[in-house]
C-alpha cells in the first residue's frame, strides 16, 4: 500500500482511504425519443435504435431529394438552353444625341420583324424560319441557331423621343436609332 501526503493538518492517508472519500457520480443517461409516449421508459438500447431509425429516415429523404434534382437537371438545362438559344444577340450603344441598338437576325425577312416602343423599353419580335433537315435519319448533335418566334424586351436607360424612333434592316442586321430627349433650358426668374 502506497502512502499519500495530504497538506491539511499533515495527516497521512492511504490511497485507499482517499478513494473511499471521493464521491463518484456515475450517471447512466437515458436518451429522450421524441414522439414516444412520455410514460414509456425507454432503455438506452431502444433509444439508440430509435435514433438510428431517425437517422436512416433523414438520410433516405436527403437521398430522395438529391435523386429528384439529379433526374430533373437535364430537363432544367434543356429548358434554360432553349430559352437562351432563341434570343438573338444585341448591342446597345449610347451617343451624345441618340442610342443605337443593333440586332443580328439571320434568315429572317423584313416582314417577320415587329418593333414596339414604350417610354422605358423597346420590344422586338422576330419570326425565324424553322430548320428542317431533308434527311430524317440524321442525328442532330448540336442546335444553337434560333428557330420560331422570339421576343426581346430591352430596357432603355435614358429618355428617348418615342415618336422619332427609326429602324433599318440590311444584311440580316436590324439597326434601331432612338433619339434622346434633349433637356430644355428654361430661364427661371428669381423673385
Amino acid at each position: 500500500m502506497q502512502k499519500v501526503n495530504v497538506e491539511s493538518k499533515d495527516e497521512e492517508k492511504t490511497e485507499e482511504e482517499c478513494q473511499c472519500n471521493a464521491q463518484t457520480d456515475e450517471k447512466t443517461e437515458d436518451y429522450k425519443v421524441y414522439g414516444a409516449d412520455e410514460t414509456e421508459n425507454a432503455t438506452n438500447e431502444e433509444s439508440r435504435d430509435a435514433a438510428d431509425d431517425a437517422k436512416k429516415a433523414a438520410e433516405k429523404m436527403l437521398n430522395d431529394v438529391y435523386a429528384t434534382f439529379k433526374s430533373k437537371q437535364k430537363e432544367w438545362n434543356k429548358t434554360f438552353e432553349e430559352y437562351t438559344a432563341n434570343k438573338p444577340l444585341i448591342d446597345l450603344f449610347e451617343y451624345d444625341d441618340c442610342l443605337v441598338l443593333k440586332m443580328d437576325l439571320p434568315r429572317v425577312k423584313k416582314d417577320d420583324i415587329s418593333i414596339t416602343m414604350a417610354p422605358d423599353s423597346i420590344e422586338i419580335t422576330a419570326e425565324f424560319p424553322s430548320i428542317e433537315d431533308e434527311n430524317k435519319e440524321v442525328k442532330i448533335l448540336r442546335r444553337e441557331r434560333c428557330t420560331g418566334r422570339t421576343k426581346n424586351i430591352i430596357p432603355i436607360p435614358v429618355d428617348v423621343k418615342v415618336e422619332d424612333v427609326s429602324a433599318s434592316f440590311e444584311n440580316f442586321e436590324l439597326v434601331v436609332t432612338l433619339p434622346k430627349v434633349k433637356p430644355k433650358k428654361v430661364d427661371v426668374e428669381i423673385v
